[in-house]
Parts: structure tokens; sequence; C-alpha cells
């Protein structure tokens, strides 16, 4: 019957996949049928895009079809066998291009298999650093130029502006930001002296100094706090 013919199909949530490629991967189109898809179908194949995480479909009756999109935000790059895109969750996207201008953190240190969805120890770890950078203020992912996995020692974070290294392990991040989130603070915000900073004890913070700030304070090139 015509008065079941789709009119129209609105399309939401869609910024980096474009609305047409949208509808083109749906397999709707105008005058079709409202009711001869099936709407699950219509969502796997639009989730084929890997910018797509999520997607619901609606039918508006008569003849109006409501898609709505949720697309994953990119927080950081891999390096694997390629450059791959990292989700919040840790997941690894989708193969970098230059297309997708974005300025991120890399994580190094995995192997080509890996970060996903497995539950390795480094993994879940992974997926757990980049949660607590994510979602928290002082110190946060956007202040971090690269996330290295040592397999012996485990994380470490680089600071975007000063290139210091923070010696973070595998666990008890939030905890670890947040001593040096004090650090900073102690120190009016000038970090231009510090090599690293050793956050794994929980009882105080070691501070390695440059080379230059060394030899002027003394032999030594650690500081505890």
């Amino acid at each position: 019957t015509p008065y079941l013919a789709i009119r129209n199909i609105n399309v939401s949530g869609a910024y980096r996949v474009g609305k047409d490629e949208v509808v083109e991967l749906s397999g709707l189109r105008e005058g079709k049928n409202i009711l001869s898809f099936k709407a699950g179908q219509v969502v796997d194949s639009i989730k084929s895009n890997p910018w797509v995480e999520s997607v619901e479909v609606r039918r508006r009756f008569l003849n109006t079809v409501d898609i709505e999109i949720k697309e994953r935000a990119p927080v950081a790059l891999v390096r694997l066998d390629d450059m791959y895109l990292i989700d919040a969750s840790g997941k690894a996207f989708k193969k970098f291009s230059h297309e997708d201008d974005v300025d991120l953190p890399v994580v190094t240190g995995f192997s080509a298999g890996a970060p996903g969805n497995g539950n390795s120890p480094e993994e879940s770890a992974l997926r757990e650093l980049i949660r607590v950078l994510s979602r928290r203020s002082g110190f946060n992912i956007a202040k971090a130029s690269e996330i290295c996995l040592d397999p012996a020692f485990g994380f470490s974070v680089y600071t975007l502006e000063e290139g210091v290294r923070l010696d973070i392990g595998r666990g008890n991040f939030e905890e670890k930001f947040s001593s040096f989130d004090r650090i900073v603070e102690l120190r009016g915000g000038d970090l231009s002296n510090v090599a690293a900073v050793d956050l794994n004890d929980s009882r105080e913070a070691v501070l390695s100094l440059t080379t230059n700030a060394a030899k002027e304070g003394g032999e030594g090139n650690g500081k505890k706090g």
C-alpha cells in the first residue's frame, strides 16, 4: 500500500560518518514499505562502519524512519602493526588515516594483536588507565603525549608540554595522578627541571631532575616528596 511507503529518513548523531553514507548502509530508501525491513539488520549494516558505536532505528508511522547514531570518540592512538585509533573503552577500533584529523597521545609497547576486547592484565590495565585519564580534571588525557607499556615495570605516561615521564605501574591510577597534581601545585606549575616522577610508592613520590638541574643542586638527581 502506498500509505506505508517510506517518505522520510531522518539521521541524527552522525558527524564523522556522512548522513548519506548512513542511509546507504541502512539499505532503506524512499518508497520502500516501512514494514518490509528488520531493524536489527539495519543496525548491523550501519555498524559495519568502524566509527559507529551504536545505532537505534525507529519507525514513525506511517512513513518516517528515524536513525540515531552514536559515534566512537577516539582518545588515543596505538602503535601495533600499524597505527590504530582507541576509544574510551580502550578498544582499537579503526586503522588511523590522515583524513581522521586527530591530535592524540600515542600508546606504545603492545604486541600486534592487542589491545582490543581481550582480558589480559595489560589490556585491562590500559582500559582502566584510559578511563581514569578521560574522566579526571587536573592532569588528564588531553595533557599526555605518550602512554608506554613496559612488560616489567608497567605503564609510564609522558606529559605533553614538558615531556616529563610519570611512572605509574599497573594500578591505583587515580591516586597516583592525584599525587602528581599535588606536586605540580607545590611547584607552582613549573616542571621545567623535572625529568621523571616515580609515583609507584603510595607514601612518597620520587622526582628525578634533568642533568643540568641535578648538577646545580648537587650530586644527587632524585628528590622525594
